[in-house]
Formats: C-alpha cells, structure tokens, sequence
C-alpha cells in the first residue's frame, strides 16, 4: 500500500512540475521565447518516457490520469476564457503527454521520435511566434498611449512619435465599399477608429472582439479604416466582404494613407478614439493582444459611454 502512496506522489509531483515547466516556457511573458517552447516540448515528451520507463511501460490507466491531472487542468484553465489557446504550445505540450503515455511509449524506438521532432521544430518555428503575439502581450509592449485626463504621452517600446493631439477629422479624404471619396462626418461626440488590413490577424481579432460593444455605444461613431502601403482597390473590397463583422460597419480605406502618415503610425491595427466637439485624440494605442486588450477596451468604450 505504502508503493502504491509513493508512487501516486511521484506521478502527482512530476504531473505539478510539468505544469511548472509550462508556465516557465510557454506562458511567462517576455521571457518565453521560441528556444523556451521549443526546450519545454523536448523535455517534456522525454521526461514522459522516463516515467514509463520507471515504470517499465507499465503504468495503469488511473496512474496515467493522475500523471495528466495538473497539465490538462491547466490547460483547460486558459482555454475556456480564450479560444486562440486552441494554438498555444500548452495544447501541444498536452498532446505529447497524451501520446506518449498511450501510442508512442518507447522513444528507443526511432520511429517513435519523429512525431514529436517534426511537431517541435514546425510549431516552434511557425505557430508560436504567432499565438504569443496574440495571446501573450507583444502589442501591448509596442503601444502608444495617450492619456486623456492628463494630456501626456507615455511610450514604451514602440518606436513610434505619438502624434499631435489637436485633430480635424473630416480634413481626411477616404475611399468607402463604393469608391466614392468621402469624409468622416458625424453628429455623435466621439469617433473610433481601427485601422486594419487583410494580413493583420491582430486586427482581425479586434474586430471581431470589438464590434459587439461598439453596436451599442450610443455616443460613439465607429469607423475601421484600410491601410496598405500598395492600396488595390479589388483587395479593399474583397478583404472587407471576408469580414462578416465589418458587414455592418463603417468601412473607408485611407487609399493615400494621408491619415496613416499624419498620425505618425507605422504598423497596425491602431486605435484612436477622437472627441469630435474638442478636435482632440483623447486616446490612441497601437496593438492588440488578445484577452488582455479585449477587457482594457470593453472598460475604455464603457468609460466613453458615460460621457456626455
């Protein structure tokens, strides 16, 4: 019986350290990086076998539950509060156990390797930069933000000159869906704006995350605004009919990027929300990281609502 005890604890103890490894390598921003997923995915596909090996192939299926206790909870943590973990390296960290304890056991067995080698290098090397920038707050790091209560501009990593915040918004000339040239004109107090383009899947995310809230604003004229250095108008068009969530929006696109360049920007998506009465930016960011952005804007827009 005593075994038995010592043998759970074991399995409870590397199933918690897994998890450990985890938040080190994947999860803990800025330090995760391709090389820290790329280690955590060999060591934990290794150290798995060790454990059977231990256990001489051996471990029964309620051992192999407690084994996958803490990762799997961990896992499903994250990923009922935000769908993009569904790519994070913690689904394939969890997938490599899985496999491991019960289809590739013994990794004396070349054959066996080759799942986990060709899994490791193609996500570390494609899919991880990808789901970090979403997931993990790259944006946010690269942000420009102006305060609205106090007027100061507070920079960070971005290498980007935040721009005067004196604006005349409808001094812009913009292209809508019907290549007419127009101007942004509203009776509402407040404009926001999102710049996007085609292959921003930052700025895909936030429109599909913004849209819903941004219907029910009541003072707020929203506006998302296409920027390409190389502008088609076919591909304004398209692009724009791909995005179910634009159908009901207002769509312009900044053809001579005019706007782009007098607001300094020099990536996407941008945001800015304009006082129109005060022909003033009152708050302006660059980026968007997923969860984390999601909740700053639902607050932000809910503040704006508020105004008079």
């Amino acid at each position: 019986m005593s075994v038995l005890i010592k043998n759970y604890a074991i399995l409870l103890i590397y199933s918690i350290s897994i998890v450990l490894l985890w938040g080190m390598c994947f999860v803990s921003y800025p330090e995760s990086n391709k090389i820290t997923c790329g280690i955590a995915l060999v060591l934990t596909f290794i150290s798995s076998y060790f454990i059977q090996k231990e256990n001489h192939f051996k471990l029964k299926f309620v051992e192999k539950l407690i084994l996958l206790l803490f990762p799997s909870s961990y896992y499903i943590f994250f990923a009922i509060n935000d769908i993009n973990y569904l790519i994070s390296p913690l689904l394939i960290g969890l997938i490599f156990l899985v496999f491991n304890l019960f289809v590739f056991k013994d990794l004396r067995i070349f054959r066996n390797n080759i799942f986990f080698v060709l899994i490791t290098i193609s996500y570390t090397t494609v899919f991880f930069t990808r789901w970090q920038y979403v997931n993990s707050g790259e944006s946010e790091r690269r942000s420009i933000i102006i305060n609205e209560f106090n007027n100061q501009t507070q920079k960070e990593e971005k290498k980007q000159e935040a721009p005067d915040t004196s604006i005349n918004i409808s001094s812009f000339s913009f292209l809508n869906l019907k290549l007419d040239t127009v101007q942004i004109k509203t009776d509402k107090p407040f404009v926001f704006i999102e710049t996007w383009n085609e292959t921003c899947y930052p700025c895909k995310k936030a429109i599909r995350d913004l849209t819903p809230i941004l219907d029910t604003m009541q003072n707020i004229e929203s506006y998302f605004i296409y920027e390409s250095n190389k502008f088609d108008k076919n591909v304004f068009i398209s692009s724009t009919q791909k995005e179910k969530e634009l159908s009901n929006q207002n769509i312009l696109a900044d053809y001579k990027q005019e706007f782009f360049q007098s607001m300094r920007m020099n990536a996407y998506p941008v945001f800015l929300i304009i006082d129109i009465r005060e022909e003033k930016i009152i708050f302006m960011k660059t980026g968007y990281g997923g969860k984390a952005s999601k909740d700053m804007w639902d607050k932000k827009l809910e503040e704006i609502a508020k105004k008079k």
